[in-house]
């Protein structure tokens, strides 16, 4: 792959996984704390999470609603932060960034928008 296609790429593939990540939390959050809900938590008064790695730290900090990602999970995602940069920098990233990156990219893409926590159920007979 040349290096112009290769970044445009990895380029869509940040962007498609930001606003997913954005949605994923807007969805749920409102769905839980209702329209104000960053005011109700004390957050950033900006109605979106901005910085990448923001996005990440919120699925650790309300797992109850945010259950998309295990731990091991999270801490992948959270090293995609430097792959992040360059490419939001406009520099090159190698063969081994580009796939962490495309696998970043399917372990989001793969979510829904909606999940709930698994709670055991027990059933008497």
């Amino acid at each position: 792959m040349q290096e112009l296609e290769l970044m445009i790429e990895a380029y869509r593939q940040l962007y498609e996984i930001e606003n997913k990540l954005r949605l994923i939390i807007k969805t749920n959050m409102v769905q839980k704390y209702g329209d104000h809900w960053v005011t109700i938590l004390h957050e950033n008064k900006n109605e979106e999470v901005s910085h990448y790695h923001e996005l990440i730290a919120f699925f650790g900090k309300y797992p109850q609603v945010l259950p998309h990602f295990s731990p091991h999970q999270r801490k992948k995602l959270m090293n995609l932060t430097p792959i992040r940069n360059k490419i939001a920098h406009s520099q090159l990233i190698n063969e081994t960034e580009n796939k962490m990156l495309e696998e970043c990219y399917r372990l989001v893409m793969k979510q829904p928008i909606n999940k709930r926590n698994r709670k055991k159920e027990y059933y008497s007979i």
